[in-house]
């Protein structure tokens, strides 16, 4: 896959103006050492869960959709180059649109996007508010997010959760994560862009029975 189209909008830097914002001045030293004392004795279990695989390609239309792809940051995130590119429109990608339905998400009751974190972006720690699932209101109890690799991972791509670090994976893996309570963060070190569909919906019972079960799905497309 081309990534040309994504490094069009790397900004110069002023070298007079410093850079760095450090966690420490960001969260404050006393809430860094609580977050990491937290990390470091949680005697709860990791829910990070490879769920699943997807076999079948999207390449090519992975290719087109990334052309409508839209830089976006994030107001709690340091002030890093941490923007990623999204897409929400999946009429170049249809595939891709579909695999939401295909793992088990509620029909008109999820969303998606894909993200591309191209190299050198990082993802500073964090936990996902758990506002992104009220929008779904009576349901919130069966509201999950997941992750699904659009590409095989690349040397230098890592996603970490707590204290447990995921490289390696393959295209089509199904990521989850209780991500409104795991400290989580990732970087792309590499020289490929990383893309992932982020799914954030209501489930099916079938799938949150599956999860819950630790069971590894395989879907064809």
């Amino acid at each position: 896959m081309s990534d040309s189209n994504l490094y069009k909008e790397y900004e110069p830097i002023n070298t007079n103006v410093p850079i760095q914002i450090t966690g420490m001045e960001y969260f404050g030293e006393e809430q860094n050492q609580n977050d990491l004392n937290e990390i470091v004795n949680n005697n709860k279990e990791n829910t990070l869960q490879i769920i699943g695989r997807f076999d079948g390609t999207w390449d090519g239309e992975l290719d087109d959709a990334v052309k409508t792809a839209t830089k976006v940051r994030y107001a709690d995130r340091i002030e890093h180059k941490d923007y990623l590119y999204e897409v929400y429109d999946f009429t170049l990608c249809p595939i891709i649109g579909s695999l939401p339905i295909r793992l088990g998400f509620v029909k008109n009751k999820y969303h998606a996007q894909i993200q591309m974190q191209r190299p050198g972006c990082v993802m500073p720690r964090h936990k996902d508010p758990k506002s992104i699932f009220t929008v779904y209101n009576e349901y919130e109890s069966k509201s999950i997010r997941v992750l699904i690799a659009l590409a095989h991972w690349e040397y230098g791509q890592l996603m970490c959760f707590e204290n447990k670090i995921l490289t390696g994976w393959s295209k089509g893996d199904i990521i989850y994560c209780d991500f409104t309570s795991t400290w989580h963060f990732t970087a792309n070190c590499s020289y490929h862009s990383r893309p992932l569909l982020q799914i954030t919906g209501v489930a099916s019972n079938k799938l949150l029975q599956s999860i819950q079960n630790k069971e590894f799905r395989v879907f064809s497309i």
